[in-house]
């Protein structure tokens, strides 16, 4: 029999609802709770427990289960009715691609909004843990950031993983880098690395670290304004620090993050200030300051840094 709580019902419930909806304190730029139980996570335990019920032999096998499964079918039907899903969305074109998956400019077919979305593949998330999906798709929901792009709506389907944001039309730092025969002003390049910097502390108020800052992961909104995306390789920080990430660029990252990825070495924020800085230098140069090119490997990176 469970214990007695000395905290009143109603303190109880209250808590139980900051669970399960995720809630943050200080405008949603202070540290993230822990792993939250959210809705959609409820939803998909109900519809996986539905399915496993409405299997054949185990109907037959047990008549609660039976009365279970005639209880809850109008309830499931309706609930995979409303829920987002993939044929809500037209594909337009794909506007990028990534270690774990692409990323699709599409258009909500009943009101024509358009947004990105991101598909990642469930085998690759399970490889490199499933937690780094989770941060991702939770940093995106939970931000109240103008930095961050918003999260729309997040599904899955049995194969895939989807995130559907705010479209950046303008593109990625790296695009607008590409199309240019000589380097930003340094006024122009100081607009750029303020508002990275801006979008890094509201990142880092919330508790996380980026671990990948380049100029690919940098978007650009309408109105050439900056906005932190790729949340992917993102890393939860503790006291400790924070472990390897599972994907990182070579050119842009910190020492100890490149070390990081063959020990046990931990790392803090500040890892994402070296990557700023390296794109800072990239910026008024159109060089990186420590790789020669696409290919170097971690090792001639750091060999690179250490000169």
């Amino acid at each position: 029999m469970m214990e007695p709580s000395k905290e009143a019902i109603a303190v109880r419930i209250a808590r139980l609802n900051r669970q399960i909806l995720g809630k943050v304190t200080g405008g949603g730029l202070s540290k993230l709770s822990k792993r939250t139980i959210n809705r959609e996570a409820l939803l998909d335990a109900l519809t996986v427990l539905y399915d496993e019920c409405n299997d054949d032999p185990v109907k037959k096998s047990d008549d609660l289960v039976r009365a279970f499964v005639d209880k809850y079918r109008s309830t499931l039907a309706e609930l995979r009715r409303t829920r987002v899903c993939l044929s809500d969305f037209e594909m337009i074109q794909t506007i990028g691609r990534g270690h774990f998956g692409e990323v699709h400019m599409v258009r909500e077919k009943e009101t024509g909004d358009v947004y990105a979305l991101k598909t990642l593949r469930k085998e690759e998330a399970r490889k490199r843990a499933v937690s780094a999906a989770e941060d991702e798709r939770d940093v995106l929901a939970m931000a109240n950031s103008p930095w961050i792009p918003k999260l729309q709506y997040a599904f899955q389907d049995t194969s895939h993983l989807y995130l559907v944001m705010e479209l950046c039309l303008g593109g990625d730092l790296a695009g607008l880098l590409s199309r240019r025969n000589h380097p930003l002003s340094e006024s122009d390049a100081a607009f750029y690395v303020a508002e990275i910097a801006h979008a890094l502390k509201a990142l880092h108020g919330m508790g996380y670290v980026h671990r990948d800052v380049k100029p690919h992961n940098i978007f650009l909104d309408r109105c050439g304004h900056v906005k932190l995306g790729d949340l992917g390789s993102c890393g939860r920080l503790s006291e400790g620090g924070c472990g390897a990430a599972a994907v990182v660029t070579a050119d842009y990252v910190a020492p100890e993050l490149l070390a990081a990825a063959d020990c046990a070495a931990r790392h803090t924020s500040a890892c994402d200030y070296w990557s700023l800085g390296v794109v800072a230098f990239e910026l008024v140069t159109l060089k990186r300051p420590f790789s020669s090119g696409d290919d170097d490997s971690v090792a001639q990176v750091l060999s690179n840094i250490q000169k």
